[in-house]
């Protein structure tokens, strides 16, 4: 293992002939994933994350006849998740949730379609993605080639070198530079690898240094310039917390720092020289589209009529799922769960949340959950807000919580507007997807505060387009007993009832954390749950089409009401009650009847006269 060097450049620029384009192929799945709806083909297979991958890096592809274009190629992807730093630290990596179950059988088509377009698709057991994608970068500089890695992987920006190699964030559509480096950590590429180790990762389970988060990092690396140098000066440290960390966690920090260090100088699984892109043959790519019923993008290889992204999507959707509806399937057996809301996280300090949503940002989704000083979101202010990544794996950020009466204090919290101003990047991420249950109340939540939550998945909907009519209820305490047998936490028993309730921002922070951390793990299991279920049971389409775009809509509703005419209302009643009498007076005609006028005045004339 060595550290990533800096490379002379070539002695003119029209030597550089060469530019490799490194697929982070990972990031391109997940992405793919969770940007288009479960897709089946015309075998009844999965292949949603297939089709949008196949689509990237088709957008890739048209690239290949412009100048920056790639001449030299290669998709790169994880063989094993156990390589040499699972050695280093067993627990490396060990809170990351397996692939979701509808994802791992799309897995060797991926390859199947990287292949078909004869673009190699690399991976090497024993080494992650991101070592492979160095350990080119580093042979691709010294032959005096340009390499463009295609991904926004914060890891992978310690090979960033201006004249040689950049990154391409192609969900953004922006070049990643040196400059864009140092915006984003406050240091060039080169001290990357030291902030990281410093702050940590949650996501892989990089330990870090105890309250040490981004900010903090970057501070003490650019005045000491390496995490060895930070442990050097320690003494000179001011703040007494912070001084203690690094005290006691030296050894951490210097084995974060060997976690984040990519490895360059392994053998290359394939010769740079096969890398080289010499077109796509027609015919490999052709078989594989009409295999999957891609109609599409068959439509466009073979000159048929373009279309924008909104008409693609609709006619994928058409052209993939356009199976039979069967009859209603048997309800699952419900999955029995275990709930520690022991592990849930209270988070006050600012350093823990960039870490949860670094977190979330890494993970590509990410439960959300609010709770408010009362039901009505219309007049509700926020209480906190809750987050979840993983079964068992959740935090509370209390922002409004008071004291129970004037005697008591009020408890440590961060500023709303300061957790808010931290989450609006996350809420608006289009490639982060939200979860919640009942959505549209904590979308009316944060649309008050100007965040507008999308892309997004509410449980509720979902499970109520899968089991409608069933004998269970659709809210988050009965589908927690339905399908998984586990009783929630109950409002009730953390504010009490009647006239001794009281509201949710003034229950403890640590019940709170226990309540609002459980319903957003609930509503991550059960979309983990539900979503398979969603393409297999065909309730995709009214779920996509009608019901979770719905959700905007409504909220805005209530928001601002609707504006009426009354006179025009009145009109129209008017109209349609003539229009009825008239319906009803055929309709007494046609059954040779008397109408109901008629009935009431022989009524009237019987009544009169006395007559029974």
């Amino acid at each position: 293992m060595s550290e990533v060097e800096t490379v002379e450049a070539p002695a003119t620029a029209a030597e550089v002939t060469n530019h490799l384009y490194l697929v982070d192929g990972s990031s391109y799945i997940f992405r793919a994933y969770h940007r288009l709806p479960p897709l089946t083909n015309r075998h009844g297979m999965n292949v949603g994350a297939v089709y949008g991958y196949t689509a990237m890096l088709w957008k890739l592809a048209d690239g290949l006849k412009q100048a920056e274009g790639p001449t030299h190629m290669a998709v790169i992807l994880d063989a094993s998740e156990h390589t040499h730093r699972n050695e280093m630290y067993d627990q490396y990596k060990a809170h990351r949730p397996p692939p979701p179950e509808d994802l791992v059988p799309q897995f060797p088509l991926i390859r199947v379609a990287t292949r078909a377009f004869s673009i190699p698709c690399i991976e090497k057991a024993g080494l992650e993605a991101d070592d492979i994608i160095a350990c080119y970068v580093m042979a691709a500089k010294n032959a005096g080639w340009k390499v463009t890695i295609v991904s926004s992987d914060k890891d992978l920006m310690q090979l960033v070198d201006d004249g040689h190699v950049d990154m391409l964030d192609t969900m953004n559509d922006r070049r990643i530079d040196e400059a864009a480096v140092n915006e984003k950590f406050g240091v060039g590429p080169e001290k990357v690898g030291e902030v990281l180790a410093l702050m940590g990762d949650s996501v892989d389970n990089v330990p870090g240094v105890p309250g040490v988060g981004p900010k903090t990092a970057t501070q003490l690396i650019q005045e000491y310039g390496s995490v060895e140098g930070v442990l050097a000066a320690v003494e000179e440290i001011k703040k007494p917390k912070l001084k203690q960390n690094l005290i006691e966690h030296a050894d951490d920090a210097r084995l974060s720092r060997e976690l984040v260090r990519l490895v360059c100088d392994a053998p290359l699984p394939e010769p740079l020289e096969d890398l080289a892109l010499k077109g796509i043959p027609p015919q490999p790519l052709r078989e594989f589209l009409e295999e999957q019923g891609f109609k599409t993008l068959l439509n466009r290889m073979v000159g048929g009529p373009q279309q924008t992204g909104a008409t693609v999507r609709n006619d994928v959707i058409a052209a993939l799922d356009r199976k039979p509806v069967s009859k209603i399937a048997e309800p699952e057996a419900p999955e029995k769960i275990e709930v520690d809301v022991s592990k849930y996280e209270t988070v006050t300090d600012e350093a823990a949340l960039d870490r949860w949503i670094e977190e979330a940002r890494k993970q590509g989704y990410v439960a959300v959950d609010t709770e408010t000083d009362c039901i009505d979101c219309i007049i509700a202010k926020f209480a906190g807000i809750s987050l979840a990544t993983a079964p068992n794996r959740a935090c509370y950020i209390p922002v409004g919580h008071v004291g129970v009466d004037l005697l008591s204090e009020t408890p440590n919290q961060l500023p709303l507007q300061l957790v808010l101003d931290k989450l609006k990047p996350l809420l608006g991420d289009p490639s982060v997807l939200k979860i919640g249950h009942n959505l549209k109340y904590d979308w009316v939540m944060f649309d008050k505060s100007g965040i507008d939550v999308a892309p997004y998945d509410d449980t509720m909907l979902m499970s109520f387009d899968l089991d409608a009519g069933r004998s269970f209820g659709h809210n988050l305490t009965d589908l927690a007993k339905s399908q998984f047998e586990h009783d929630c936490i109950s409002f009730k028993s953390l504010c009490g009832t009647g006239a001794k309730q009281i509201t949710f921002d003034k229950v403890p922070l640590k019940e709170a954390t226990e309540y609002a951390g459980e319903d957003a793990d609930i509503a991550l299991r059960l979309w983990q749950r539900l979503k398979p279920r969603m393409t297999t049971e065909h309730a995709e389409r009214v779920y996509k089409r009608v019901d979770q775009p719905l959700i905007p809509v409504i909220g805005r509703m209530e928001r601002r009401g609707v504006k009426v005419d009354r006179d025009y209302l009145a009109g129209l009643s008017k109209t349609f009650s003539e229009e009825i009498a008239k319906l009803e007076a055929n309709i007494y005609e046609v059954a040779q009847g008397p109408s109901r006028s008629a009935r009431r005045s022989s009524l009237a004339t019987c009544c009169t006269s006395g007559s029974g």
